[in-house]
């Protein structure tokens, strides 16, 4: 479960693997205490990324669970709905704007619904790359 063709989908037992990796990280034990002793991450400081369906999975979490309760949620899929709890986090959403996997204009949806609903229209950004795909063959610099 939580295993689709591209790999996990971030929702039901993906969701819980994310976030028992991170509560891992936060408290390291065994070798993992010496190992990670100067670089255990800030759990109020988390940077979400993802490409592709992992892009779609950051969404849904940043989204659903921004104060990491995992009972915040009753509806699977539908990040709009979740739109208030975006609300002051900084986020550039990053996408190809020839993208024909995963069209730019579900970004740009997400990004005009927060900027809307912040009364902001600089709430978040998009940065849609020029003549690129659903993949970039190298890191590109704006």
């Amino acid at each position: 479960m939580g295993r689709t063709l591209w790999g996990y989908d971030w929702h039901g037992p993906s969701l819980l693997n994310i976030q028992y990796a991170i509560k891992a990280l936060m408290n390291p034990t065994g070798i993992f205490k010496d190992y990670l002793k100067n670089s255990i991450p800030d759990s109020n400081k988390l940077f979400i990324s993802g490409h592709s369906n992992g892009g779609q999975g950051a969404w849904y979490f940043i989204s659903h669970y921004p104060d990491l309760i995992l009972d915040s949620s009753l509806a699977e899929f539908n990040n709009d709905l979740y739109i208030s709890n975006l609300v002051n986090i900084p986020i550039l959403a990053r996408v190809g704007a020839n993208d024909n996997n995963v069209p730019p204009m579900h970004s740009r949806q997400m990004v005009r619904l927060v900027n809307e609903y912040s009364h902001n229209p600089l709430a978040i950004n998009l940065s849609e790359v020029i003549n690129q795909g659903h993949w970039f063959d190298n890191m590109i610099i704006f």
